[in-house]
């Protein structure tokens, strides 16, 4: 299974340790599931944000869910 994670990053300055807290959570499921993929898009960085949303967006139709922080309807 993978799995996206969405919240806010734009004007979220503790972005990197809410997407990394959200990956250390859903990676303990690993053990239920060895497929298990867990897609950070606080790791990744194409260059512009035009192209960042691009690739999430790609990347959100690869995936075969989810993970909705808090602030997701705020990114």
């Amino acid at each position: 299974m993978k799995i996206y994670i969405s919240g806010k990053i734009s004007g979220n300055k503790d972005y990197e340790k809410n997407f990394g807290d959200a990956e250390l959570y859903l990676r303990r499921f690993a053990e239920f599931d060895d497929d298990l993929q867990v897609y950070n898009p606080a790791k990744i960085d194409y260059g512009t944000y035009e192209k960042n949303l691009l690739m999430d967006i790609k990347k959100i139709f690869e995936c075969d869910a989810i993970f909705m922080m808090k602030n997701w309807m705020d990114s």
